[in-house]
Order: C-alpha cells, then sequence, then structure tokens
C-alpha cells in the first residue's frame, strides 16, 4: 500500500488504531499468560498435594 497518497489525518489513525489493536492483544496475552500460570500452579499443588 502507498502511504504517500493517503492525507495525514488517514495516516496517523491507522498509526492510532494499530497501537489500539496491538496493545490490546498485549494485554489479553498476559491476562491469559496469567490465567494459565495459576492453573498450572494449581494443578502442580494438585499433583503434590
Amino acid at each position: 500500500m502507498n502511504t504517500q497518497r493517503l492525507p495525514l489525518p488517514i495516516k496517523y489513525l491507522g498509526g492510532l488504531i494499530f497501537v489500539l489493536v496491538l496493545g490490546l492483544v498485549i494485554y489479553i496475552a498476559a491476562a491469559l499468560h496469567v490465567y494459565i500460570l495459576a492453573w498450572v500452579i494449581e494443578l502442580i499443588a494438585w499433583i503434590f498435594g
């Protein structure tokens, strides 16, 4: 895609949307990571308990 043809507001809007989506993906990944980690710890405690 040739970004030179787009007016500036559209470029900034595209960048903003990209950053928001990226932040959301990182947030969800971190939340899932914590959830999975807690589940694994419970599983280990259940096995050795």
